[in-house]
Protein backbone atom coordinates (compact mmCIF):
# COMPACT_ATOMS: atom_id res chain seq x y z
CA UNK A 1 0.00 0.00 0.00
CA UNK A 2 0.81 3.49 -0.84
CA UNK A 3 0.46 6.26 0.91
CA UNK A 4 0.30 9.68 -0.79
CA UNK A 5 0.88 12.63 1.05
CA UNK A 6 -0.68 16.13 0.04
CA UNK A 7 -0.26 19.75 1.44
CA UNK A 8 -3.72 21.75 1.01
CA UNK A 9 -4.08 25.26 -0.58
CA UNK A 10 -7.16 27.41 -0.18
CA UNK A 11 -9.85 24.67 -1.64
CA UNK A 12 -13.07 25.74 -0.59
CA UNK A 13 -14.30 23.03 -1.99
CA UNK A 14 -13.19 20.37 -1.12
CA UNK A 15 -9.99 18.10 -2.66
CA UNK A 16 -10.97 16.13 -5.54
CA UNK A 17 -9.05 12.85 -6.24
CA UNK A 18 -9.58 10.61 -9.47
CA UNK A 19 -8.50 7.59 -10.71
CA UNK A 20 -8.58 5.37 -13.90
CA UNK A 21 -9.11 1.58 -12.46
CA UNK A 22 -9.75 -1.40 -15.14
CA UNK A 23 -9.80 -5.08 -14.77
CA UNK A 24 -10.39 -7.92 -16.98
CA UNK A 25 -13.24 -8.96 -14.19
CA UNK A 26 -14.28 -5.41 -13.90
CA UNK A 27 -14.61 -3.35 -11.10
CA UNK A 28 -16.47 -3.72 -8.30
CA UNK A 29 -15.71 -0.76 -5.89
CA UNK A 30 -13.04 1.85 -5.26
CA UNK A 31 -12.63 3.19 -1.86
CA UNK A 32 -10.67 6.14 -0.92
CA UNK A 33 -8.99 6.71 3.12
CA UNK A 34 -8.00 10.09 4.14
CA UNK A 35 -6.99 11.71 7.54
CA UNK A 36 -5.52 14.90 8.19
CA UNK A 37 -3.09 14.21 11.01
CA UNK A 38 -1.38 11.29 12.22
CA UNK A 39 -3.91 11.23 15.72
CA UNK A 40 -7.13 11.28 12.92
CA UNK A 41 -8.16 7.78 12.28
CA UNK A 42 -8.64 7.35 8.39
CA UNK A 43 -12.01 8.21 6.93
CA UNK A 44 -13.51 6.55 4.23
CA UNK A 45 -15.06 7.99 0.94
CA UNK A 46 -16.84 5.34 -1.66
CA UNK A 47 -15.60 6.52 -4.80
CA UNK A 48 -17.94 7.14 -7.53
CA UNK A 49 -17.46 5.51 -11.04
CA UNK A 50 -18.35 8.66 -12.81
CA UNK A 51 -17.36 7.39 -16.60
CA UNK A 52 -15.61 4.22 -17.79
CA UNK A 53 -13.23 3.54 -15.76
CA UNK A 54 -12.66 6.70 -14.23
CA UNK A 55 -13.62 6.98 -9.85
CA UNK A 56 -13.69 10.03 -8.27
CA UNK A 57 -14.09 11.12 -4.42
CA UNK A 58 -14.17 14.56 -3.38
CA UNK A 59 -12.06 14.85 0.01
CA UNK A 60 -14.25 17.50 2.34
CA UNK A 61 -12.76 21.50 2.93
CA UNK A 62 -9.90 21.56 5.54
CA UNK A 63 -7.58 24.15 6.51
CA UNK A 64 -5.03 25.49 4.30
CA UNK A 65 -1.70 24.28 4.84
CA UNK A 66 -3.03 21.20 6.14
CA UNK A 67 -1.08 17.78 5.32
CA UNK A 68 -3.46 14.90 3.87
CA UNK A 69 -2.70 11.22 3.94
CA UNK A 70 -4.77 9.19 1.71
CA UNK A 71 -4.63 5.57 0.14
CA UNK A 72 -7.33 3.93 -2.45
CA UNK A 73 -8.48 0.38 -2.13
CA UNK A 74 -10.05 -1.58 -5.12
CA UNK A 75 -12.03 -4.46 -5.35
CA UNK A 76 -12.53 -6.43 -8.73
CA UNK A 77 -15.62 -8.41 -8.92
CA UNK A 78 -14.02 -11.42 -8.01
CA UNK A 79 -13.07 -10.15 -4.52
CA UNK A 80 -9.40 -9.56 -5.20
CA UNK A 81 -8.36 -6.31 -3.44
CA UNK A 82 -5.85 -3.55 -4.69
Amino acid sequence: MKIVQLIVKNNLNGFPISLVAKSSDGILKAILYWKTTQTMSYQSLQMKNVENDIFEAIIPPVKSGTTINYYIKIQNNNGKVI
